[in-house]
């Protein structure tokens, strides 16, 4: 079972192809070397298909997209959340997605772009931006948001996150947040974590978030 899991997992193929290279496993086995009855076929096909449900639940399991976003603002209390984020595109292998257009979210006043010189002459601006990165580590990869929390249009800036979402196939977004409190030196930091759902609270030991109140887009997207 694990070797089977190994191997799935280095070839990476979908839910579909699995279940056509476990059939025709038990097809060339039943046809070609044991020349089985047909009764005892379809026990091998079915035994296959016992087999495959806890494969696929392991392989697939691991498979699923994760959308991972830290926003420097509100929610980024000594730069907590955007250096986690920052450390996912830097310990894996980034490849840039996505931009969202700073021009229609940020004031440039209160965000001001910055001027760098290249070579000692030319002029560099760079712009304040949400870069969307793929990330790939050995286990899984990962879609990671390094962001800025925008100044105007939130709604259609949430729109926009959740359709990169969507079309890099993320069936879950977990964001970064963090808050300024009272924590002795001598003591670790405190980490909680919540979710929208009941089940993957359950299942993880998480709390059921009560706060009510000013919000960043953190709390927005969530």
């Amino acid at each position: 079972f694990d070797e089977t899991v190994a191997i799935l997992h280095r070839l990476q193929p979908n839910a579909t192809s699995v279940i056509v290279i476990l059939i025709a496993f038990a097809t060339t086995l039943a046809l070609l070397k044991f020349e089985l009855t047909e009764l005892i076929f379809v026990s091998l096909v079915l035994t296959a298909y016992t087999v495959m449900i806890p494969i696929l639940g392991v392989v697939m399991a691991s498979w699923l997209a994760v959308l991972v976003a830290g926003f420097e603002g509100w929610n980024d209390a000594a730069d907590a959340a955007s250096t986690a984020a920052g450390w996912l595109t830097q310990h894996g292998t980034a490849t840039r997605l996505a931009t969202i257009d700073p021009e229609e979210h940020f004031d440039f006043q209160s965000r001001r772009p910055q001027v760098e010189l290249v070579d000692g002459v030319t002029r560099k601006v760079t712009w304040p931006e949400n870069h969307f990165f793929s990330v790939g580590f050995d286990d899984r990869d990962l879609v990671v948001l390094r962001g800025i929390e925008p100044s105007y249009r939130w709604k259609s800036f949430s729109r926009a996150v959740t359709t990169v979402a969507h079309e890099t196939g993320c069936e879950m977004v977990i964001t970064f947040g963090a808050l300024l409190a009272d924590v002795p030196h001598t003591r670790a930091a405190r980490i909680t974590g919540t979710a929208t759902d009941g089940e993957l609270i359950d299942r993880l030991g998480l709390a059921q978030s009560r706060y009510e109140g000013p919000t960043g887009i953190v709390g927005v997207l969530n």
